[in-house]
């Protein structure tokens, strides 16, 4: 039996996620703190931390995310 992800774990991670990304869209990830990324998403940032190391870990696993739905460079995107 495998186990399944809570909702409400992907639901608060994919919060965190998109603030992350929003941020970026405003300003450097350098200048980017946690408790920023925390307001916009909306957790406390111990809820941050809960499924994060810092920053950087999340930009790690969303750069690796996304490159891994991501085709290969000449490869169609849909068939």
């Amino acid at each position: 039996m495998t186990l399944q992800e809570d909702i409400r774990v992907r639901r608060t991670k994919q919060n965190i996620v998109n603030a992350f990304v929003a941020l970026t869209k405003e300003k450097s990830i350098d200048a980017i703190t946690v408790q920023e990324i925390a307001d916009k998403a909306m957790v406390n940032r111990a809820t941050f931390y809960a499924h994060y190391r810092d920053k950087q870990d999340l930009y790690d696993q969303v750069s690796s995310r996304q490159s891994a739905s991501s085709p290969p460079c000449g490869t169609p995107s849909s068939f």
